[in-house]
């Protein structure tokens, strides 16, 4: 880590404006809730592709509006998931339809319909 920050320095390059540093051996800036550490746990033996949500919003990790409702799909199928997980396959099929297909297919139309129009 210090050799990253020197480095530039002695190079002749312009200093970092910063890190990011990821390590399980590095502490956690914020305290996990128990109930949450022992869904992870859970989840990480039972389910691995299911992840839980963070305290970044994904929609500020981009401004690609065509991104932000791939991850709109995904959070629609990942609770159809979790209905039919709770035996609610009704329900899981309606959210499958609007939440993860039907909602992100009527804002991909619009944002075309919207970038088409500012071209003109």
């Amino acid at each position: 880590l210090a050799d990253a920050v020197h480095r530039p320095l002695d190079q002749g390059r312009a200093p970092i404006d910063g890190l990011v540093v990821s390590n399980p051996a590095l502490r956690v800036a914020m305290p996990i809730p128990p109930h949450k550490l022992r869904l992870g746990k859970l989840l990480l033996r039972y389910a691995p592709w299911i992840t839980l949500k963070g305290q970044i919003h994904a929609d500020l990790l981009t401004r690609d509006p065509k991104k932000q409702v791939i991850v709109l799909s995904f959070y629609g199928m990942l609770l159809s998931i979790l209905f039919l997980a709770l035996q609610a396959p009704d329900v899981a099929l309606s959210e499958l339809a609007v939440g993860a297909v039907a909602l992100p297919l009527m804002l991909l139309v619009a944002i075309a319909n919207v970038r088409k129009k500012l071209h003109k």
